[in-house]
C-alpha cells in the first residue's frame, strides 16, 4: 500500500492495547463513497464544508449536511500534495509541484498563485484567513499575507522536510512536525521557537492541538502516537495499538478524546487524559489517512478505499 505525503516530559505511561478495548463498533452516522481516491482533505467547521484534493489535479468542495459536491476547482499543476480550507469556508488553498494556489470558494476564481511555496507539504490558514502558513521541503515554515501574496516571514529550525502543521484555537501558537519525527512549537506573532520535541523514530505525518492549547498529539509512521505538553520536554504518554504507520490524528472539541487513523485500516479512539484506548472502529478497507472531529463531536474519517464515514465517539 503506497502512502504519499498529502492532506514531543517524564513518561507517565506506555500503553499496550487492553483486550476489552478492541471491541468492534459500527458506523452510526453517514457513509458515502467518492468516485476518486481522496489524497488529502480539510474541514471548515463553521461552514460545514469539506475540501478534498485528488491526484487527478482537482478540488471538490462537499457540503457535509447533504454529502453533495457544491463546487469543483481546477487549475492545479502536477504532483498535488496538500490542501486547506479557511475556517469560514471562504478560501481554499492547495499545493502542487510548482506553486501554492488560493481560490475563492464562492465563485471558484483564483485569488493568487504563490510560486515561492512550490512543493509545500502542508498548509494552514490563520483563524481569520488572513495568513497562510506553509510547511516546505526545504525545512522551513513560510508565512504569507493572503491579500497580497507576499511572504512576510520564514521560520527555520527543522532539520528535515515539514510534514504537518496545526495551531491553537486562537491561532497564537503553531505546531509543526517533520520527516525525522520531530515536533516544534512556534509563537505565531514573531516565529519564536517555544519548544521542540523529539521521540519518534520515523516521520510525523500529523499533529493536533487540544482545544485548551495545553496538549499536542503527534502521529507517526513508527506506529505510535505521543501526547506532549505544550510546555515542557517529556511526553506524557505513548499510544500503542495500531499495527502499522499512523497517518492522522485529531482531538475532540471537548478535549476528552483523541482519534487516530492508520495503515491498518482502523480508526482508534483514546482517552486524552489517561492515554487508554477506548474503542477500535473498523469498517474501512484501506489505510485511513483523514480524521477530523465535527462541531457536534462526531468523527469524520476517510480512507484510500474512497469511503467517508461519520462515527459516534464514546
Amino acid at each position: 500500500m503506497r502512502h504519499r505525503r498529502v492532506a514531543a516530559f517524564l513518561v507517565l505511561c506506555s500503553l499496550s492495547v487492553p483486550a476489552l478495548a478492541a471491541k468492534r463498533t459500527r458506523s452510526v452516522g453517514k457513509v458515502w463513497k467518492d468516485s476518486e481516491e481522496p489524497l488529502a482533505a480539510s474541514i471548515s467547521i463553521e461552514s460545514k464544508r469539506l475540501a478534498v484534493l485528488y491526484e487527478s489535479k482537482k478540488i471538490q468542495i462537499w457540503d457535509l449536511a447533504t454529502r453533495s459536491v457544491t463546487k469543483k476547482v481546477d487549475g492545479l499543476g502536477d504532483e498535488v500534495r496538500a490542501i486547506v480550507i479557511s475556517r469560514d469556508g471562504a478560501l481554499v488553498a492547495a499545493a502542487d509541484k510548482e506553486a501554492v494556489r488560493i481560490w475563492n470558494v464562492g465563485d471558484g476564481s483564483e485569488k493568487t498563485t504563490l510560486t515561492e511555496l512550490k512543493e509545500a507539504q502542508t498548509l494552514l490558514f490563520s483563524p481569520n484567513g488572513a495568513i497562510l502558513y506553509a510547511g516546505c521541503p526545504d525545512k522551513k515554515v513560510r508565512v504569507v499575507n493572503v491579500d497580497d501574496g507576499k511572504v512576510t516571514a520564514t521560520w527555520e529550525g527543522h532539520e528535515q522536510p515539514i510534514h504537518s502543521l496545526s495551531m491553537t484555537t486562537d491561532g497564537g501558537t503553531i505546531v509543526s512536525s517533520d520527516a525525522a519525527g520531530k515536533v516544534k512549537v512556534w509563537r505565531a506573532g514573531d516565529g519564536t521557537e517555544l519548544n521542540s520535541h523529539a521521540g519518534h523514530s520515523d516521520a510525523v505525518d500529523s499533529v493536533a492541538v487540544s482545544p485548551d492549547g495545553q496538549m499536542v498529539v503527534s502521529a507517526s509512521r513508527d506506529g505510535t502516537l505521543k501526547v506532549w505538553p505544550m510546555e515542557g520536554k517529556r511526553y506524557r504518554s505513548i499510544l500503542n495499538g495500531h499495527s502499522g504507520a499512523v497517518y492522522a490524528v485529531a482531538i475532540s472539541p471537548d478535549g476528552r478524546r483523541i482519534a487516530s487513523g492508520g495503515n491498518d485500516a482502523t480508526v482508534r479512539i483514546w482517552d486524552a487524559k489517561s492515554g487508554r484506548q477506548v474503542k477500535v472502529l473498523k469498517g474501512h478497507k484501506k489505510a485511513v489517512h483523514i480524521v477530523s472531529f465535527l462541531a457536534n463531536g462526531k468523527l469524520l474519517t476517510a480512507a484510500y478505499d474512497r469511503v467517508y464515514k461519520t462515527w459516534n465517539v464514546p
